[in-house]
């Protein structure tokens, strides 16, 4: 089942990689590697875009239903200072361009707010708890 943030961004569910090749021959391998590590090798043939299906809904959440004042905490990020509420906020930005988007459609500034996205999480990374 996909998530309501993904459907809200009309994703749907034969774009997640754990659906990719319905009926294929390597079923019966997949079936083994879920069995052993939870998942299968689909996951893994564009690993950032399974990250990104699997952080994005989750950190909608979390800014959703939070109850930290997310405007107390500054970060600085390219010279500039955010809140981590606007920090949240470019995070899923980016992460909306990422997963809505195909790459020959991105322009330069697109791309820059994507990869602006990622460095962001790693700086609140920490502090991504309530």
């Amino acid at each position: 089942m996909i998530s309501k943030y993904l459907s809200d961004l009309e994703i749907k569910e034969d774009q997640l990689p754990w659906n990719w090749c319905p009926n294929d021959k390597r079923e019966k391998d997949w079936k083994e590697e879920r069995k052993i590590h939870g998942f299968d090798s689909r996951d893994t043939w564009g690993l950032n875009y399974t990250l990104a299906l699997l952080i994005y809904p989750r950190l909608k959440m979390y800014d959703e239903v939070n109850i930290i004042d997310t405007n107390f905490h500054k970060f600085t990020f390219k010279d500039n200072e955010y809140t981590f509420q606007e920090c949240i906020d470019k995070v899923l930005r980016g992460l909306e361009i990422f997963l809505t988007k195909d790459d020959f459609e991105m322009i330069d500034e697109e791309i820059e707010e994507i990869q602006d996205a990622i460095k962001l999480l790693g700086e609140i990374w920490w502090d991504l708890w309530w």
